[in-house]
């Protein structure tokens, strides 16, 4: 390894936090303004990984690291290596030196200072506990919506299944043991597809997961977003075997309900030969015929109703 692109820890730490960029300049300073503003009584690092940035985000970090070396560590692949699992070998000496792992991406950030000391000590006293998080605040990137929080739930433990109901849940909230990345139920899930909520699934069949409704970091909604690439039906099928191999049963009954409501919606497009609408019905197809049956059934009897609503409609918006 050349090390100038690939540093080497020498050193021991408590937590590593992995932060993964891409020409993130407009928002990586917000992200690296939140590690070193961290006030902790214990040893840290950042690993900030550029995925050879083509704007101005590599000279931000370097600027950084060279101000902060205790804090901020980069490594700058000469190539983009997006979805490439031989990044991992760069990742993990560094993985391999801390007890805790957090997480934040380059275009989120956190906004309280102890956000790491409070999820330390939590861990650190609840040795049965694979798995801190907290709530975050999503922000567009436009401006043009106002902030709102992510996921409405209580402080306290989570299971699978409430995993499953929530879904969304702030990846950059994150801090666990560094032994989940080596279990087997997390290799499964990754194998599926390699989504932030596959550390949750594995932490709560793991061991306990605590998650705290208060906000401590923010989740920045922009037009790069994964949720623009991928599309709902590679969603679904996802989560249902997530869903599958977590082993839950209520997880697989949250997800038909969940496609249940999909269809629904999706119905006078799935009727009208829709190719998106119609690879979400096969998808659910492969795994349940009765949301797609629940979903036509209560679309037939609510038809009339519908048509009603929408003469009633267009007689308004045409006499005004």
């Amino acid at each position: 390894m050349n090390s100038d692109f690939f540093p080497i820890p020498n050193r021991d730490y408590k937590v590593l936090v992995k932060c993964l960029t891409y020409n993130q300049e407009k928002y990586i300073e917000d992200a690296l303004k939140g590690f070193v503003r961290q006030k902790t009584n214990f040893p840290f690092c950042a690993l900030v990984v550029d995925d050879c940035s083509t704007d101005g985000t590599t000279e931000i970090i370097k600027r950084y690291e060279k101000e902060y070396p205790d804090i901020i560590k980069g490594i700058y692949l000469p190539v983009n290596m997006y979805r490439n699992p031989e990044k991992i070998k760069y990742i993990k000496p560094w993985q391999d030196r801390a007890q805790y792992i957090a997480i934040c991406e380059g275009d989120d950030y956190w906004i309280d200072d102890y956000k790491l000391q409070r999820q330390v000590d939590f861990l650190d006293s609840h040795p049965d506990y694979m798995m801190h998080f907290h709530n975050a605040i999503v922000r567009f990137d436009n401006h043009k919506q106002p902030d709102f929080i992510m996921s409405n739930f209580s402080s306290g433990d989570f299971d699978t299944k409430l995993i499953f109901e929530k879904w969304q849940l702030p990846y950059a909230s994150v801090l666990f043991r560094k032994e989940i990345y080596d279990s087997p139920i997390y290799k499964d899930l990754i194998k599926i597809k390699s989504f932030g909520v596959c550390l949750f699934i594995a932490a709560t069949c793991l061991g306990k997961v605590y998650g705290l409704s208060e906000c401590l970091s923010v989740y920045r909604k922009n037009e790069g977003g994964i949720s623009r690439r991928v599309s709902s039906s590679t969603f679904l099928k996802a989560e249902y075997e997530f869903a599958k191999v977590s082993g839950e049963s209520a997880s697989i009954k949250i997800m038909n309900n969940r496609a249940e409501k999909i269809l629904y919606a999706k119905m006078p497009y799935i009727l009208k030969r829709d190719k998106e609408a119609l690879d979400v019905a096969k998808v659910v197809l492969h795994y349940s015929c009765s949301p797609f049956l629940n979903a036509l059934i209560r679309f037939i009897f609510n038809s009339p109703v519908l048509l009603f609503k929408w003469t009633k409609y267009k007689i308004n918006k045409n006499y005004h």
